[in-house]
């Protein structure tokens, strides 16, 4: 099912104009869909496609349609059995778009990537780090759920020293027994170099809320 949102806006004339966009919820993978995103449909701003079994071809797929997509702006792709070939795929999409955006002056691509319930692991949280450093569009990532290390909560909290765009991280539910590089990431204040070197975007963290080492370690 796919649900459909009509924005006002102010037309050349001075009047009203609709602008018809869609939240789509696709049934599975089928080449209408796949054609409304290569042919860059302004009414798609938003697809759930969560709970498929994609998978990591499906993924690629996906990703190779959404290349000159420029309208997209929330992608859901939790519980869909991707693993680090998939992330590699959406970290090639991300990397291409923040290509796309070099000469605009207002970043365009998708803003909302939901990648909970999957099963990156660190290797696939590298290839995700990697697109993270230099990306102008996303503001909000969720990786909950993905059996995220130390490794992977390393390199992430690495790449977020680099970004200037990203808000909202979700990171609920992974492997990981220290906020260390995280916290080092947002709040280093050992000198003046490694407070500007920090991350300035960040507004929120999404944790267990639960585990005692988070509650030692931010109280600190």
């Amino acid at each position: 099912s796919n649900q459909s949102i009509v924005f006002l806006g102010s037309s050349n004339n001075g009047g009203m104009k609709k602008l018809r966009k869609e939240i789509y919820t696709p049934t599975d993978l089928n080449n209408h869909l796949l054609f409304r995103l290569e042919s860059n449909d302004r009414s798609l701003v938003r697809v759930i496609f969560c709970s498929r079994n994609l998978g990591d071809q499906g993924v690629r797929l996906l990703a190779e349609a959404l290349r000159g997509n420029c309208n997209l702006s929330a992608l859901d792709l939790s519980s869909n059995r991707i693993e680090s070939e998939g992330a590699h795929s959406i970290a090639s999409l991300l990397i291409h778009q923040n290509n796309m955006n070099s000469n605009l002056d207002m970043a365009r691509g998708i803003k909302t990537l939901i990648l909970s319930e999957n099963n990156l692991g660190d290797d696939g949280v590298r290839s995700v780090a990697r697109a993270l450093e230099n990306n102008k569009s996303l503001e909000s990532l969720w990786v909950d759920d993905n059996s995220i290390g130390a490794v992977g909560l390393k390199l992430l909290s690495h790449s977020l020293q680099k970004n200037q765009r990203l808000e909202r991280l979700h990171l609920k539910h992974n492997s990981f027994q220290s906020l260390s590089p995280l916290i080092e990431c947002a709040f280093n204040k050992k000198s003046l170099n490694s407070v500007a070197e920090s991350n300035h975007t960040l507004k929120h963290v999404f944790l267990n809320c639960g585990y005692s080492y988070e509650c030692d370690e931010l109280e600190r």
